[in-house]
């Protein structure tokens, strides 16, 4: 008897407390500004670069500029303007123009991602305030190869913030790596200027 009701709390336990499906996680924020950390290696050659991102979803501009480029990275201030189709990147004060096409980027979980099945995970500590609720995703795609990421959702979850990518294609070899820090929705005053020379 007393196992059954050791069995039937249980029971009752997980009725209670279903896990829960990771979150869509489709978008972040319309708008946001944080810092973008980046671990690359592409063509033989290891790049390290700290960057502040701008991001307006509704006026299809984001800003990416490098506050710390080391290894073989060079100090890159891009502006991309997805409303009129024009792009700017000066690279140590060369400005050079050219064309974006597509739709702005989302930052979400990538189409047809698999959620971890373990479901949600925290990182840092699971104690109380002491760690942050994060769900991670994984796939291959024709952008990115191979990836990994990690998302915190924001309310329904339909919302997340990006805290980490990784990337990896074979052929050639290419990896990376992002990890996104102090993102908040409210933006810097004039956050799309033109890049230095252009």
């Amino acid at each position: 008897m007393k196992y059954l009701a050791v069995v039937v709390a249980a029971l009752l336990f997980v009725a209670a407390n279903p896990i829960k499906a990771a979150p869509a996680c489709g978008t972040t924020p319309t708008q946001w500004t944080g810092y973008i950390y980046e671990i690359s290696f592409e063509d033989a050659k290891l790049a390290l670069r700290m960057s502040e991102a701008n991001y307006d979803r509704n006026a299809k501009k984001l800003k990416i500029s490098d506050v710390v480029a080391q290894e073989s990275a060079q100090k890159t201030i891009t502006l991309l303007d997805y409303s009129t189709g024009s792009s700017y990147t000066s690279i140590e004060g060369q400005c050079t123009k050219g064309n974006v096409t597509g739709d702005i980027p989302n930052f979400g979980v990538p189409a047809g991602s698999t959620s971890n099945p373990s479901g949600a995970e925290y990182l840092g500590s699971s104690l109380p305030n002491l760690g942050v609720l994060a769900y991670d995703y994984y796939g291959t795609n024709s952008v990115d190869g191979d990836y990994f990421a990690t998302y915190t959702p924001i309310g329904d979850g339909s919302v997340c913030v990006p805290i980490l990518r990784a990337t990896l294609t074979a052929s050639p070899l290419k990896e990376a790596v992002f990890k996104y820090t102090n993102i908040t929705t409210t933006l810097p005053s004039d956050p799309f200027s033109m890049p230095p020379g252009c």
